[in-house]
């Protein structure tokens, strides 16, 4: 048992294959494929899919505003860092001062940008562009301090428990009272404790290995080998 143990206990992961390409000439199209594809693959690893997500939809404001001007997309590598800056600094003036975004909006629109453009292989560098961290500094002064929501206390959590209409006896009722009481304490977003859009995030969604419960009405969680029966 114990030679048993030791060997479950040392397993070691396999080693994965390494598929070895060679490569033709610079010219061969089969390597340039080869080369591009496993360029894009790199680029858009070094983002999680959810700010992917997120960058994607904020592109949309960027595709509108050049569409309506009718620019190209992306900005070509023949533009100087200046002129590029001055065609950022555009954007950031018409979605602030006209449409009134957030300054932390306008910083992920902005990085929207360079991320599409850098994944398109158009070289953005937003380090260097000092006129635009000005304009940002203006906005965020003239926009004021944070706007943060009010905390939602134990007395209110309490008032709908007490007067929300719900029947425990109903799973669906007991389950939407566990989501709110569980939501606003650890102050989870949405995607951490429901499903949206017909799809479950895994990298954020709460396990049921994560929950604990109290048996009785104690303060403690239970033991693995005490049942539950508070749901019962």
């Amino acid at each position: 048992p114990k030679a048993a143990a030791s060997a479950v206990g040392s397993v070691r992961s396999q080693k994965v294959s390494r598929r070895i390409h060679h490569l033709g000439g610079r010219d061969d199209p089969v390597s340039s494929t080869l080369l591009r594809t496993g360029r894009y693959d790199l680029m858009m690893a070094s983002v999680h899919d959810n700010t992917y997500d997120t960058y994607s939809k904020n592109f949309k404001k960027w595709h509108l505003w050049r569409t309506c001007r009718q620019q190209p997309l992306y900005m070509s590598d023949d533009l100087t860092m200046s002129q590029k800056q001055d065609e950022i600094i555009d954007f950031y003036v018409y979605w602030t001062k006209t449409a009134n975004y957030a300054p932390n909006t306008m910083w992920v629109m902005v990085y929207a940008i360079r991320f599409m453009h850098l994944l398109n292989e158009f070289d953005l560098d937003l380090t260097v562009m000092r006129r635009l961290k000005m304009c940002e500094k203006g906005w965020k002064r003239l926009w004021g301090a944070t706007k943060r929501k009010l905390p939602v206390t134990v007395d209110l959590i309490r008032e709908v428990y007490e007067n929300g209409g719900f029947d425990f006896r109903r799973w669906d009722d007991l389950m939407l009272m566990q989501g709110i009481t569980l939501a606003f304490s650890f102050l989870w977003r949405s995607c951490e404790c429901a499903s949206r859009g017909g799809a479950i995030d895994r990298d954020k969604c709460l396990r049921i290995q994560h929950c604990l419960f109290a048996v009785g009405g104690g303060d403690v969680s239970a033991p693995l080998d005490v049942p539950i029966n508070e749901f019962a």
